[in-house]
């Protein structure tokens, strides 16, 4: 039987036009338009993307996340950072190519990352403007910032040395040093985890394979022991979730600037004494008896090994920029003063620009606290003893947070190059260097905010 009607071009194209059309020029033009975007329309999505993105910061913003150029950050500055600031900066290459430069400012063991910028060229003079810039940019005066933490390299002591110090004298310059406190928490989590599991003998190769592998899947692990600590508490475990709990390894430090002269002096010790050693512990005899060789071969081997580490420290940390600092700022450890008297003199301690001319009202705080009773006051780290302290001390107090909260490290800088390497994976290759820098910033403003 012929179909009741005849099926052509047209009568497809009614029946499906959203899918078909025929030959109709403007609507083929309509079409074409569809299909290939003009340089207006490609302006507009981008206009768009970045009213988007605008309204995303604008939203954490009011969720109380600072970020750069706007007001919860600005505030956060003008009221902190009028005492006492120190500026951590530092630079690194992103898996394009670019140099990526992050500024962090740190007031009273609060960090925050106040700029990200990408620079064509990086120098000692590029570094020096660029923090200045900074500086302005956030209305901080120069006599304000107190230390200047960065890596080792020379364009930042060049930077420090002829840009910087001229402008800021009281600046001073702390290049970073390896973390061994750091290091040997990390080192003894790993034993750890080892050995709930087997024990074996790892070469230096494996054993950073596993770090990795544990920083990759850390907090997998972490909750893995927690259960496994409720079924299972045996010491092992117990030792495992102490350490994950600990302030240091997760990064809430406490001020511990004062005692780095202590340690250093006890290092410095501990050096002299391996020069004239004899005795270098239960473990090197244990080894050399089983390879039948007499210890007293190996003394001089051992010996010039502390020598040479003993010119090492003589290079590199008794000749440290922040040296002096580090001996001064051990009066605000009220446990210091009680040693011996020579530690009461105030004007000692010339590098801290506060102590140069004190008041009188100061001055009558520093006698009340060379002769405080410490068994008054029941603390467990420097930042509690000077909280509970405020009120009679009104000025030193002051001056003490301050100093006591410096940052030893610019590991601090380091995690804000992760938190931008987590952003930037191969997903998000083509975010613009705008929205980087916001959601860099966005991410860790979040995670370091109290």
């Amino acid at each position: 039987m012929p179909p009741s009607s005849t099926i052509t071009v047209i009568s497809r194209a009614r029946e499906f036009s959203d899918y078909f059309f025929a030959d109709n020029e403007e609507k083929e033009n309509q079409q074409i338009k569809k299909r290939q975007p003009t340089i207006q329309t490609l302006i507009n999505t981008s206009e768009a993307k970045k009213i988007i993105i605008n309204n995303l910061v604008e939203a954490f913003v009011i969720a109380d996340i600072p970020l750069e150029k706007v007001d919860k950050l600005q505030k956060w500055l003008c009221e902190n950072c009028r005492e006492g600031v120190s500026i951590i900066v530092d630079e690194t290459t992103d898996s394009r190519a670019r140099s990526v430069v992050n500024i962090l400012f740190s007031y009273n063991g609060i960090t925050k990352l106040t700029h990200v910028d990408y620079l064509e060229s990086v120098n000692n003079c590029i570094i020096g403007q660029l923090i200045i810039q900074i500086l302005v940019q956030w209305t901080i005066p120069f006599d304000l910032p107190l230390l200047i933490a960065s890596d080792s390299a020379a364009y930042m002591k060049k930077c420090y040395r002829d840009v910087l110090k001229s402008i800021m004298p009281q600046l001073i310059h702390l290049p970073s040093w390896a973390s061994i406190n750091y290091f040997q928490i990390v080192h003894q989590l790993l034993a750890d985890i080892k050995q709930t599991f087997v024990f074996c003998k790892s070469q230096r190769n494996t054993w950073f394979r596993m770090a990795f592998y544990i920083y990759q899947h850390l907090n997998y692990i972490r909750r893995f022991y927690n259960e496994e600590s409720k079924e299972n508490s045996i010491s092992i475990i117990e030792k495992i979730n102490s350490i994950f709990t600990d302030q240091q390894f997760n990064g809430k430090t406490k001020p511990i600037f004062p005692f780095i002269k202590q340690q250093l002096q006890q290092l410095e010790v501990r050096i002299i004494m391996g020069k004239t050693m004899t005795n270098f512990g239960s473990t090197v005899n244990l080894v050399l008896q089983k390879l039948n060789t007499p210890l007293t071969s190996f003394y001089s081997i051992f010996q010039q090994a502390y020598y040479v580490a003993y010119k090492k420290l003589e290079n590199h940390v008794l000749q440290h920029p922040a040296h002096s600092l580090f001996k001064a700022v051990q009066i605000f450890n009220s446990r210091f003063l009680t040693l011996t008297a020579a530690n009461w003199d105030i004007y000692s301690y010339q590098i801290i620009r506060e102590l140069v001319n004190p008041s009188t009202c100061l001055i009558q705080e520093w006698s009340i606290y060379i002769n405080i009773n410490l068994n008054s006051v029941e603390f467990t780290d420097l930042n509690e003893f000077w909280n509970k302290v405020s009120l009679k001390f009104l000025f030193l107090e002051k001056i003490a947070c301050n100093y006591i909260w410096l940052p030893i490290l610019s590991c601090a800088v380091e995690r804000s190059f992760s938190a931008y390497n987590k952003i930037l994976d191969d997903d998000k290759q083509n975010l613009s260097k705008e929205s980087l820098k916001f959601l860099t910033m966005m991410y860790f403003n979040n995670q370091n905010s109290n």
